[in-house]
């Protein structure tokens, strides 16, 4: 199943409210570190085709759920979905979507000031930290091995000024610290960290400095060293919008 999930039903339930006279647009935040807090009727759904994956491909278990959920497996299609689950979990997703597209709307009808013209500027430049790569497998719960890389991560940060409010961008997944750390220092009120954008980084997860001591399949993953990528995203996105005018 190819779906936009619950961003593309936030998209279509406010695009309808308007009788499709307009076109919404979904931006990720910081949020290499949640996840959604109903996750049981899709886990019911997960468990049995990464179940098939392991035992017909013998791969440890980050890369039977990568498997799995992305890249298909035949014996894993194979498999009946439990009829139940799956109306539930499509259910979650149009709730999600209709819940984040009502606040939207919501936010949308405070909004009493409209302006036609605005001053747009915009500005990027490359973060670049130390790599590791990784020798042994596992998806968490037990610190990795490691071994450092003669090729250094690369990050794209970025920062669009749209009037009064100010956008920071990275072209990988920051933990949700990381996005509040650049909105507290900007000088701007309004300002939105936006992620996956403009290409993709070769660092994996960008987690906080702290979150390195937990063996979580974010952290595990990561290409990064600590003690680089947050402070220089962070100093970095907030440099930019500091020299806007």
């Amino acid at each position: 199943m190819i779906s936009g999930d619950f961003p593309g039903e936030a998209e279509r339930y406010i695009e309808r409210s308007y009788n499709d006279k307009t076109v919404a647009l979904w931006t990720s935040g910081a949020a290499g570190d949640q996840n959604p807090l109903y996750l049981r009727a899709n886990l019911k759904i997960e468990r049995v085709r990464v179940q098939a994956v392991q035992d017909t491909e013998h791969v440890d278990l980050g890369t039977a759920i990568m498997r799995a959920m992305f890249s298909g497996n035949p014996e894993a299609d194979k498999i009946p979905v439990d009829p139940v689950a799956l109306e539930q979990s499509l259910g979650l997703v149009r709730s999600m979507g209709q819940i984040t597209a009502e606040e939207t709307l919501r936010v949308m009808s405070h909004i009493h000031v409209l302006k036609t013209e605005v001053k747009i500027e915009g500005e990027q430049q490359e973060v670049t930290c130390p790599a590791r790569k990784r020798l042994d497998t596992g998806r968490e719960g037990a610190p990795g091995k490691y071994e450092d890389s003669p090729d250094p991560v690369h990050i794209k940060i970025g920062a669009l000024r749209i009037g009064d409010i100010a956008l920071g961008s990275a072209n990988a997944e920051l933990y949700n610290m990381i996005g509040q750390q650049v909105k507290a220092g900007s000088k701007f009120h309004d300002t939105i960290m936006v992620t996956l954008t403009n290409g993709m980084a070769n660092s994996g997860y960008v987690p906080t400095d702290d979150a390195f001591g937990r063996y979580t399949f974010q952290v595990l993953g990561s290409a990064l060293k600590p003690g680089c990528a947050e402070a220089g995203i962070v100093s970095g996105v907030d440099g930019l919008i500091e020299r806007m005018n």
